[in-house]
């Protein structure tokens, strides 16, 4: 006599089936938390080491990782440029258009495409990848305001050329708007590349 057919366990199964399905086809919760808004970046034209014109119009479509340096800077800026490098190094994969690195001078008046030339190279610095932006005086300090970052020279004879200035690495998104703002090395290390993936994963 032919024993009745296991509905339940087949029914069992093929529930068990369907919800593997579906597990395996979300997407991770990565995409689920958006960025903040801090609201746009100032639109900006400025030159660049090859004596290019930089513009924000023509960075539009790609996250842009900024940040201040200067070349005589006797103190942070050493270390935020190697951050910078070693961060091109971490999204050397990642398609040209994707992310875009620039390093804006706070000493222009010394800082010539020239000068930041020689100091890109000192990074290893792929100018299709990281751009070291340079202008009039008047225009770069428009572009400090607009991205409300501070710099202001030392009155200390035993350092005449520095410049007190922020650390700080600011994320912006395709559009223009300021999506993260990154302290110190595990930050700008760790959490900047990690936050870059998950944005261009979620837009995949």
């Amino acid at each position: 006599m032919n024993e009745p057919f296991p509905w339940r366990w087949f029914l069992r199964f093929i529930f068990v089936v369907i919800l593997l399905g579906a597990w395996f086809q979300a997407k991770p919760a990565i995409t689920e938390h958006p960025m903040p808004d801090y609201g746009p970046t100032p639109e900006f034209s400025l030159t660049n080491q090859s004596g290019e014109l930089v513009t924000t119009e023509g960075l539009r479509g790609s996250l842009l990782v900024v940040g201040f340096v200067f070349t005589r800077c006797p103190s942070i800026c050493p270390a935020l440029s190697a951050r910078m490098q070693r961060l091109q190094y971490t999204l050397a994969r990642l398609p040209q258009n994707d992310v875009t690195l620039l390093s804006i001078t706070i000493d222009p008046e010394h800082d010539t495409p020239t000068v930041l030339a020689e100091y890109a190279a000192e990074y290893d610095a792929d100018p299709t990848r990281w751009q070291f932006l340079t202008s009039e005086p008047d225009t770069i300090r428009a572009v400090l305001d607009g991205f409300h970052i501070s710099a202001e020279r030392m009155n200390d004879p035993d350092k005449p050329n520095d410049i007190l200035h922020s650390e700080a690495m600011l994320l912006v998104d395709a559009d223009g708007t300021l999506i993260g703002v990154y302290q110190g090395e595990t930050e700008q290390l760790v959490k900047l590349p990690q936050d870059i993936r998950r944005i261009l994963y979620s837009r995949a």
